[in-house]
């Protein structure tokens, strides 16, 4: 009897050691296979279609204001236009006519004016036919905002493309009417505006 208790002894030890094995094994299997299984709230907030709240400034010239309803009351006066643009060109003001060094975009009611790239404010001045002027310095060229009921922004800021500078109030041209006059120079030369949205902000460094 003797002879046989010690064997059994020692087999049923091992079995449990076995089965303790066995058992401990499938419950870690079991865990990590739970885990796997897991579904975290951030795994909804991180997804690729995320896009950056960071936009690119562009390359081309924008125009000074984002309101669809603002048109063109004046044009910029060139002597080699048609007649019926040229006449659209000319500024009428007690008794005189001037030929318009800018555009003169208006609208009915108020609109904001923005920078038509990024820049640095260089001068702001008042005038009694024109309100307030900004004038911002891009590249080799001056763009001057004319007829401002306010400014945002003091001299030496920098400006970005797109960023509100003030916005209109009444031309003392057309007493009914909210306007922009607009104006841009570069090397000290005026220019179209109208011709400068087909350009490229980098071709003017």
């Amino acid at each position: 009897m003797k002879k046989y208790l010690l064997p059994s002894v020692f087999f049923i030890i091992f079995s449990l050691i076995i089965a303790s094995i066995v058992l401990v094994f499938n419950g870690v299997k079991g865990e990590v296979n739970e885990k796997t299984n897991y579904k975290y709230a951030l795994d909804n907030v991180f997804t690729s279609d995320v896009m950056s709240v960071v936009s690119e400034v562009s390359d081309n010239f924008i125009k000074p204001y984002v309101d669809e309803k603002v048109s063109i009351q004046r044009y910029f006066y060139n002597k080699n236009s048609e007649m019926d643009k040229q006449e659209k060109s000319i500024i009428y003001y007690e008794n005189t006519y001037i030929q318009n060094k800018g555009v003169d975009y208006t609208n009915s009611e108020p609109f904001d004016v923005v920078s038509i790239c990024n820049g640095e404010v260089t001068n702001i001045e008042k005038s009694e036919l024109y309100g307030n002027i900004i004038t911002v310095k891009c590249n080799n060229i001056e763009i001057k905002y004319y007829n401002l009921s306010n400014v945002l922004f003091n001299v030496g800021n920098k400006v970005t493309q797109g960023e509100i500078l003030g916005s209109t109030s009444l031309s003392k041209f057309d007493k009914n009417l909210y306007l922009l006059h607009f104006e841009i120079l570069n090397n000290g030369k005026y220019i179209d505006p109208e011709s400068i949205y087909s350009l490229k902000i980098s071709s003017f460094n």
